[in-house]
């Protein structure tokens, strides 16, 4: 028509997003009901007593890696408790899986697009036994393939989901000392579809 925005038809289609947001929504629906196939053949499977629990992790570049391996070098080794420096940088979505069979991460992984993530700034959180030192992230991405796995049969250990990149662990009450040490740094834009399933025996 000539003059399109007095449809009231056409507006609406705009107001969805156009074809490019109906073809995101068709897409979202479809991967949906992958997901829920998924989900109810795992169902199916009976869990034992003292149900043995696997994790999804993703795998970070090599930017943050380097930038892990700066920030460390300024903790104090006095100050490190016995689980000491975080040797495998990573971001965990998802702990407590019943699953040990790595196929049913790669059939949800087929569905997720790579993850964006912003790491911004360093934090802490404690507990009796030592102060753990991480990387905060930012990430929807990362909250929703966590939602998506957790309707997976799975022990909740964790209440929320607060997505990190573990630094180290450091003996208790050290850790704002710990923190005030390190660089400064540029908050850090990445992008990563690698991921890597850890059953209960540490095998990823």
């Amino acid at each position: 028509k000539d003059t399109p925005w007095k449809d009231a038809g056409h507006v609406a289609w705009l107001g969805w997003g156009g074809t490019t947001g109906i073809d995101w929504a068709i897409r979202i629906s479809s991967q949906e009901k992958d997901v829920d196939d998924v989900v109810t053949k795992e169902s199916s499977k009976v869990d034992s007593p003292g149900q043995p629990l696997s994790c999804v992790m993703l795998n970070v570049s090599d930017e943050l890696e380097s930038l892990q391996s700066l920030l460390v070098s300024h903790i104090d080794k006095d100050d490190l408790a016995a689980k000491g420096i975080e040797d495998e940088p990573h971001i965990t979505i998802r702990f407590g899986l019943h699953t040990q069979d790595h196929q049913t991460l790669i059939g949800f992984a087929n569905l997720i697009p790579p993850i964006r993530f912003a790491v911004k700034g360093v934090a802490s959180f404690s507990s009796k036994e030592y102060d753990v030192l991480f990387l905060t992230v930012d990430s929807p991405d990362l909250v929703r393939f966590n939602e998506l796995l957790g309707k997976l049969p799975n022990s909740q250990t964790h209440p929320k989901y607060i997505p990190h990149l573990t630094l180290a662990y450091v003996k208790p009450g050290t850790a704002e000392r710990c923190i005030a040490k390190l660089p400064k740094f540029d908050p850090i834009e990445s992008v990563s579809n690698s991921f890597v399933f850890s059953n209960a025996d540490k095998k990823q």
